[in-house]
């Protein structure tokens, strides 16, 4: 008898143990809350921290509720800093665990009010990421306002897009959701994470609406990856949407070089440049584009149309050299391209001539390489270190008999090399 009245005070003990404990760390919640309420937030932290890991209280909806509201409360407060990204994060995944782990639905309505409340924070912090990374092309800036905006998008998912109150907070505060879109597809893009912005890109699509840059962003992605049937259906959604808007036609124009649509193509920036004669992006597209049907009818073996469409292309690079560019890219790609136009009919006729040595094929192509390294020289003023470009001036020379020049071209790409 004696040994049985020994184990049952063993096992109340033990039972009264456990009730200590479980109290105790109920407690312990109770003072994180408590913490929370006065303003003492990294104290509040600490506790729920510790009641988190607990197997006592690890199960309960009601303690990660609590860090949920917690961790926002701090996030709130450091909003200038990427900790604030990272402890929002944290809250938002505690409320989820929350929700799933509150199988009565008694936190219901105090997870919706984070959730709201945590909404804007997303939104907010992402905005002032997003433009933190306009500002500095910092790829950190971009990776965080991804994470908020794709969080964003979670609170409205686990909410639900027909809340009332989320439809209220977005209203109140001007929250555009295709905007939201456009931010995250940009940040995705901005850090590389192609498939991310792909994503948040066909949403814009799917919707419908927008604005112009998420489709010309979205052509830039798909035409990279070599999905020309995609881009062509992203881009003329878009002209159907913004017809007036230069960009989008611009898009349009590299879009149809990449696809073959060459002869509505011409038309298209044949009507732009009426309204618009001296946009240099235009005229460097005309002339791409009638350089491209001139090889298209060299390959049928139509030699006149070839010339016409050559000297049409010659004639658009050279009205584009003669206004103003903006930037050393597109003056060197003018001048270049031109250089290219005479360059390719050069090495051909150079080829006749080496098997049918006449003076006639010889001035063909001595003329044609002389207006070749016209261009290929202001192209290398802009671009000096350019080992292609100068690789293809030292063989015009060469075959154009300027052995000195043609040694200075040898020794850049030595030292270049070096």
């Amino acid at each position: 008898m004696l040994k049985n009245e020994n184990l049952r005070k063993f096992f109340l003990l033990v039972f009264l143990f456990t009730i200590f404990i479980s109290f105790s760390q109920d407690v312990k919640r109770s003072a994180a809350y408590t913490h929370f309420k006065n303003g003492d937030l990294e104290k509040a932290k600490e506790v729920i921290d510790e009641v988190c890991l607990h197997s006592e209280t690890s199960n309960q909806a009601k303690t990660w509720y609590f860090k949920g509201l917690i961790y926002n409360g701090i996030a709130r407060k450091n909003q200038n800093s990427f900790e604030s990204d990272k402890l929002s994060n944290e809250a938002l995944q505690a409320i989820i665990k929350a929700g799933k782990l509150d199988n009565s639905g008694t936190y219901r309505d105090q997870i919706e009010d984070v959730l709201l409340n945590i909404s804007l924070l997303f939104y907010n912090n992402g905005v002032l990421r997003y433009n933190k990374g306009l500002e500095t092309n910092n790829k950190e800036s971009y990776k965080y306002s991804l994470l908020d905006f794709e969080n964003f998008f979670e609170t409205i998912h686990l909410l639900g897009s027909e809340n009332t109150e989320i439809k209220d907070v977005m209203q109140r505060n001007s929250i555009d959701i295709n905007t939201v879109r456009f931010y995250a597809g940009f940040s995705a893009a901005m850090t590389e994470n192609f498939e991310k912005a792909k994503i948040h890109f066909e949403n814009i699509v799917k919707s419908g609406g927008g604005v112009p840059q998420a489709y010309t962003n979205y052509c830039d992605i798909l035409l990279a990856e070599g999905n020309k049937e995609d881009a062509l259906r992203v881009v003329e959604q878009a002209k159907q949407l913004w017809p007036a808007d230069d960009d989008i036609e611009l898009m349009k124009l590299r879009v149809y070089q990449q696809t073959g649509k060459t002869g509505v193509l011409t038309d298209d920036i044949e009507k732009a440049l009426l309204k618009d004669p001296n946009n240099v992006s235009l005229l460097s597209a005309l002339a791409d584009a009638y350089n491209k049907i001139s090889y298209e009818y060299k390959t049928q073996g139509d030699n006149e149309n070839y010339r016409l469409y050559r000297e049409k292309a010659e004639i658009n690079f050279l009205k584009a050299i003669e206004n103003k560019q903006e930037s050393d890219e597109l003056k060197f790609d003018l001048h270049y391209n031109l250089g290219v136009l005479f360059f390719n009919p050069g090495v051909e006729v150079y080829n006749i001539w080496v098997k049918n040595q006449t003076d006639e094929i010889k001035g063909k192509y001595i003329l044609l390489f002389n207006k070749c390294i016209i261009q290929f020289e202001k192209a290398l003023e802009i671009q000096p270190e350019n080992s292609e470009l100068i690789d293809m001036m030292m063989r015009v020379y060469l075959i154009l008999e300027n052995e000195d020049k043609a040694l200075s071209m040898k020794e850049k790409l030595n030292n270049l090399k070096k």
